[in-house]
């Protein structure tokens, strides 16, 4: 489906690119003298030929993002139940090896003091990943709210500790997280 999207994009590009061109030439050769004409079919064909590179450099990175992805799928053993999961999830993925490269670059350039890496989760939609991270800080006023309604209470008497707790019991525990450090 990407695909067929991705093609059709491409064709619309160069059919309305042409039918420029043509209209371009056309009202060229009625309105100028052949001596100006050459130099404007000239720049024409400079033109065509910059154009012609930047549908060949956009035609190699939509290759090598597909490359990647299926490099990315058979490293971690990923497939999906249907080709719209598939093509969410490698725009996720694409997206994510973008932050990356980016994040990389400023890594290198010295702007950021970490570096980051893909994992088997960068094919994550950012709701998904969110869901991973049990903690959910609260934002602006309510950190000071809960602050200021918060009393000290000094600690109580010693009394029986019991030697272990099972939280499940009371209903304490969040579902199972992803904590494996890369």
């Amino acid at each position: 489906m990407l695909k067929s999207i991705i093609v059709l994009i491409l064709l619309n590009l160069f059919v309305s690119s042409y039918g420029m061109k043509w209209r371009t030439i056309r009202s060229l050769h009625s309105s100028f003298s052949s001596s100006s004409e050459s130099d404007d079919l000239q720049e024409i064909r400079n033109e065509q030929i910059r154009e012609n590179e930047n549908e060949y450099e956009l035609r190699q990175l939509i290759e090598r993002g597909f490359a990647d992805w299926q490099t990315y799928k058979e490293k971690h053993g990923k497939s999906y139940p249907n080709q719209d999961e598939d093509n969410e999830r490698m725009l996720a993925y694409l997206s994510a090896k973008q932050f990356i490269e980016k994040h990389q670059r400023d890594y290198a350039e010295g702007r950021v003091s970490f570096q980051v890496g893909e994992n088997h989760m960068a094919d994550l939609p950012f709701n998904q990943y969110r869901k991973l991270n049990g903690f959910k800080r609260p934002l602006g006023d309510a950190i000071t709210r809960r602050n200021a309604s918060s009393t000290f209470l000094p600690p109580l008497n010693m009394v029986a500790i019991p030697e272990s707790v099972d939280w499940r019991d009371k209903g304490l525990v969040t579902s199972v997280k992803n904590q494996v450090k890369f």
